[in-house]
């Protein structure tokens, strides 16, 4: 959907993995991590640039206090 421009329902179906990420993952596991990355994407798509820039923000540093974190595996 996303390469068609049918950015709403891209959005829709990537908040639905995110919401079985959520239950599934902790917050800052890898996956979860690139769908909010995604969500931030389409959000940036539809013009909502503050949200967007929230979510870009939001996956970035809870990748950079992952990396630091040696002790953790997933």
């Amino acid at each position: 959907y996303y390469l068609r421009g049918e950015y709403e329902v891209a959005l829709r179906y990537i908040l639905e993995g995110t919401a079985i990420d959520e239950q599934l993952l902790p917050r800052d596991h890898p996956n979860f991590l690139v769908h909010i990355a995604c969500i931030g994407k389409l959000l940036y798509k539809q013009g909502k640039y503050n949200e967007a820039l929230q979510r870009f923000y939001r996956a970035a540093e809870s990748y950079e206090r992952r990396m630091t974190d040696n002790n953790r595996t997933y």
